[in-house]
């Protein structure tokens, strides 16, 4: 990429967090952006390309592969994947980022690292890790460490689109909890990019709204004209038995939960978007007025024991889907 503007290297490009990371930068115009991937032939990555993004081939798990990627890289954003070797990807790109000079790099890591009962949910302390080893290095400009909150985006991650009137979350429905909108991971980090100075050596939590799947039934219900009900996903008892570490996590999310400081980074971004204007943002609309664009899902009309059957074993996947690749963060 010929280009006098310093370049950024966004990992996980094609993916949640990386993409919106993308977005904002673009928007930005400050930096050359480049995105590594193992595989840049991809549907995803060339509509990178035609976007202006540089898209290279990488392999986080190579850190020698990698130094062609990092080749001439100012500034890094890391987000890592929820895998059994996450650790030791993260170090591999933190160590080879910084044997080519990187200047700055921004992780996204994980909502709730702050309190003990946070750090002993596996797949937040695997994250926790990382963070260790990127304070380890002398970066000249420094660092800064985004913790995410849950995703509203994760009301959709398994079952796709919304079905109308339903709205379902991991935890108890009366109980309220910290969301953002991935989005606005995206722009935090594109924000610690150009400002350094002012994000250095910050672990900054990130949440937009905190609310209840019952809020957000009535949200629901207030945009749609529409009665919404809410309902837990998954029975605790039956989370315990699927996934150990998902029970963790809800356990946290019952006794603690996440502490961002949400009118501070109202302050910082004033378009923050709580729940009512996430939804807003993905085309839900008052249905009667015909001001809906967000395509529902139809209800299903399965009997009882088909229902809890089927739901059983695409839960038992999900939560292993979860654990592994990070669906939830």
């Amino acid at each position: 990429m010929s280009s006098q503007k310093p370049v950024v290297l966004v990992f996980g490009a094609t993916g949640k967090q990386g993409g919106a990371c993308v977005d904002a930068l673009l928007a930005k115009n400050q930096y050359a952006v480049r995105a590594v991937t193992r595989n840049p032939g991809s549907p995803a990555a060339q509509k990178l390309a035609s976007r202006g993004v540089e898209v290279v081939k990488g392999d986080m798990n190579d850190g020698s592969g990698l130094k062609q990627a990092l080749q001439g890289v100012w500034g890094v954003f890391l987000v890592t994947d929820l895998v059994k070797n996450e650790v030791e990807q993260g170090v591999t790109v933190v160590d080879a980022s910084f044997a080519a000079g990187v200047q700055f790099i921004v992780y996204a890591s994980v909502g709730g690292l702050s309190t003990e009962a946070g750090r002993n949910v596996p797949h937040f302390a695997t994250k926790l890790r990382v963070e260790e080893h990127i304070r380890t290095k002398s970066w000249p400009l420094g660092y800064t460490v985004l913790r995410p909150t849950a995703f509203m985006e994760n009301l959709v991650v398994f079952t796709g689109p919304l079905t109308l009137g339903s709205v379902s979350t991991i935890v108890p429905p009366g109980l309220r909890g910290q969301y953002v909108a991935v989005s606005d991971i995206g722009a935090f980090a594109a924000m610690a990019l150009a400002e350094p100075k002012k994000f250095l050596g910050k672990e900054i939590e990130l949440a937009g709204d905190f609310v209840s799947g019952e809020d957000m039934a009535r949200v629901l219900g207030d945009i749609t004209g529409v009665k919404w009900k809410a309902s837990i996903a998954v029975p605790t008892w039956l989370l315990r038995l699927l996934s150990q570490d998902m029970a963790l996590m809800v356990d946290f999310f019952v006794s603690e939960g996440c502490k961002a400081d949400i009118p501070t980074l109202r302050a910082m971004k004033p378009d923050l978007q709580d729940f009512r204007a996430w939804c807003k943002a993905q085309g839900i609309g008052n249905i009667a007025k015909g001001e809906n664009r967000y395509k529902f899902q139809e209800p299903t009309s399965w009997g009882l024991y088909a229902g809890v059957a089927v739901g059983v074993g695409v839960l038992g996947i999900a939560a292993a889907y979860v654990v592994r690749r990070g669906a939830l963060w």
